[in-house]
């Protein structure tokens, strides 16, 4: 048996037990109090999205495994927006980024850097190149011209009728 034939039965059997389970768990839920049918609710969402996961190929899963696993040790890049211009306040472990470093994530996913290293790809993310920390730079701005981003200091606003 191929390794997706396999995937392909072990997936039908997921299903079928979650039936199972689902029948049992709407027969005790509804059968009781009502805070009973409220956990059978919650069970029907974890349902979906069980049946969600399924529907993905071992190659899709395995890829997000990989994106997530990337990143699992590092809340910083997640908590970034993408277009929104941050300061370097504790340099990363490999000196990717420096602190005063300015950086923003760009709609592709790369962390670029004003004074830095250019740019790094979700591919290149390393734990020891996330471990910095940073804070929203309100002085600097990210444009987009065409397929090009620049980020730069905000400019001032004069006033001539003064």
């Amino acid at each position: 048996m191929n390794q997706n034939t396999e995937y392909e039965v072990k997936k039908k059997q997921i299903k079928e037990l979650l039936n199972e389970f689902d029948v049992y768990m709407h027969n005790v839920c509804y059968t009781s109090t009502d805070e009973h049918v409220s956990l059978y609710e919650h069970w029907r969402e974890l349902i979906s999205s069980i049946d969600d996961v399924l529907n993905y190929t071992p190659e899709q899963l395995c890829d997000m495994y990989k994106r997530t696993a990337r990143l699992e040790n590092n809340t910083v890049i997640n908590n970034l927006q993408p277009m929104t211009p941050y300061r370097i306040t504790k340099e990363s472990s490999d000196h990717t980024f420096s602190v005063d470093d300015v950086i923003w994530i760009s709609e592709n996913g790369d962390i670029n850097s004003i004074h830095g290293s250019g740019w790094i790809t979700p591919s290149e993310y390393q734990k020891e190149s996330l471990d910095f920390e940073c804070v929203e730079a309100p002085d600097y701005e990210v444009l987009k011209y065409g397929n090009s981003e620049v980020c730069q200091i905000k400019e001032v606003e004069k006033d001539f009728d003064d």
